[in-house]
């Protein structure tokens, strides 16, 4: 029998004020979080055990391909008072408000653990009721969280881990129309079919769409998160190309000295539709008026349908980004934050 919990560590109290926030963690997710400096399991598997053993937790299994592979973790009436009589939490939720089963709880995973791999990384993400809540949008919104970047834009998310149906597809679309007051939207699929109809569809759309959507493959995503999302890593990426300069009233954020000519230089590797625009919008009138050629970064994957679009666009350059430079990038600053001190205070 495991020993009674006398009094709760700090450690404690962040996995109860977590799971209130996200209603749920997975085994893997709450080490990930809590207990990662210890590299096995064993220490966080008996602390959850023993807060589930003095009904702070409930756990239930989570099941793939008819086998147990971990456990999911809630709270308990008892820790949500607990977290209230400590002045962790204002007001105090139903047990069942935070509970969910099946299909509700994998796609919890799934959204939770973009905050699990990000937020040591600088990055906070809000739930499908914080977002809701902030910008009133109806109950029955396929919106799924809000990640905010280390530079606090706020971007809507929606993550589709199986090929949608078009229904849902168009229902998506329709929500980033409507919900203007969300300039920026991810949407990241873990499929090849869910990005390849996004993708379509988008590109069809984009003149009707007020907010910057970015449509990736969620591993991507990912690795551009991690590498290449703040104003600070874009940045750095472009100094592999020059001299750079930013331009506060310029066309462009930066122009960069590239083979002894002065040009403007843009990422899109995010295929950001606001980024879409801005290109599309220095046609060659314009180019003509302001002189600068515009060099873009792109996949290698991406460039021959870029440059078959802008093919009248002749002052466009394309330079390709390859994935295992930002894997690079990743790994250094995987070790920087392996250097640095983990969960500080957690006993």
């Amino acid at each position: 029998m495991a020993n009674k919990i006398k009094n709760l560590t700090k450690r404690d109290w962040s996995i109860l004020i977590s799971l209130y926030r996200y209603r749920t963690f997975t085994t893997p997710q709450v080490h990930e979080l809590f207990f990662s400096e210890n590299k096995k399991r064993d220490y966080c598997w008996k602390r959850m055990h023993q807060l589930r053993h003095d009904g702070y937790i409930i756990s239930k299994p989570v099941v793939e391909n008819g086998r147990k592979v971990t456990h999911s973790y809630f709270l308990t009436a008892k820790s949500i008072e607990s977290l209230h009589a400590a002045g962790h939490i204002e007001k105090i939720a139903y047990t069942k408000d935070l509970r969910l089963d099946g299909h509700r709880m994998i796609q919890a995973h799934m959204v939770n653990n973009l905050y699990v791999q990000l937020n040591k990384y600088g990055y906070e993400l809000w739930d499908s009721r914080q977002v809701k809540a902030a910008y009133e949008l109806d109950r029955n919104s396929l919106i799924q969280a809000c990640l905010i970047t280390p530079d606090l834009e706020k971007h809507g998310v929606y993550l589709l881990v199986n090929d949608p149906e078009e229904k849902t597809v168009a229902q998506i679309i329709t929500e980033i129309k409507k919900h203007v007051m969300i300039e920026n939207v991810i949407i990241l699929c873990k499929s090849p079919e869910a990005f390849d109809k996004f993708e379509r569809v988008i590109k069809k759309e984009e003149v009707r769409i007020r907010s910057s959507v970015m449509c990736l493959p969620l591993d991507v995503g990912m690795i551009l998160f991690k590498t290449m999302f703040t104003a600070h890593d874009i940045a750095e990426v472009y100094r592999e190309y020059g001299t750079i300069n930013y331009n506060v009233n310029g066309l462009f954020p930066y122009t960069i000295m590239h083979k002894g000519e002065r040009k403007y230089i843009v990422e899109l590797l995010s295929q950001k539709t606001k980024i879409r625009k801005q290109i599309m919008n220095y046609n060659p009138h314009e180019y003509k008026r302001d002189g600068k050629k515009l060099i873009i970064l792109t996949w290698s994957g991406f460039r021959p349908d870029i440059e078959r679009e802008f093919e009248k666009y002749t002052h466009f350059e394309y330079e390709t980004v390859a994935m295992r430079y930002l894997e690079h990038k990743l790994e250094v600053k995987r070790k920087t934050l392996s250097e640095s001190p983990k969960n500080v205070g957690f006993k």
